[in-house]
């Protein structure tokens, strides 16, 4: 059967395959480095606030405020603010963190960031009531 008559006869199917490539959290494996790897599980947790793991911050935030959640100023305020950025609490050094505080209703929801990539992604979220 020729590419015409598959046309003619609608039996033409196309697929189209999308790998958006996650982003790659950089993080130190020995002497090199490695694009952090994220558990299923981890992803899903992430996905069930609207965001992605190795999310850039401000995109996080964005999302996270979209969806009504507030920054956990409360949270701010008990951190030493030595490595505050913002409504961000960092670290620092080769292998920094960063971390957010945003609440919703009774909930709270912990957020930890890379502090040595660029933009601050998201590495994990943990929900607590």
């Amino acid at each position: 059967m020729n590419l015409r008559s598959l046309l003619a006869t609608g039996c033409i199917f196309v697929f189209a395959v999308s790998h958006a490539a996650e982003p790659c959290v950089r993080v130190r494996a020995g002497d090199r480095e490695v694009c952090m790897k994220f558990s299923e599980k981890e992803k899903v947790i992430a996905r069930s606030y609207g965001v992605r793991l190795g999310m850039p911050y401000a995109q996080v935030k964005r999302e996270l405020l979209r969806t009504g959640w507030k920054v956990d100023s409360d949270w701010l305020r008990a951190q030493d603010a030595a490595g505050r950025e913002g409504d961000l609490i960092c670290g620092s050094g080769y292998d920094a963190v960063c971390s957010a505080a945003f609440t919703r209703g009774d909930r709270r929801a912990f957020l930890t960031l890379s502090g040595t990539n660029p933009g601050s992604p998201l590495t994990t979220i943990d929900d607590h009531e």
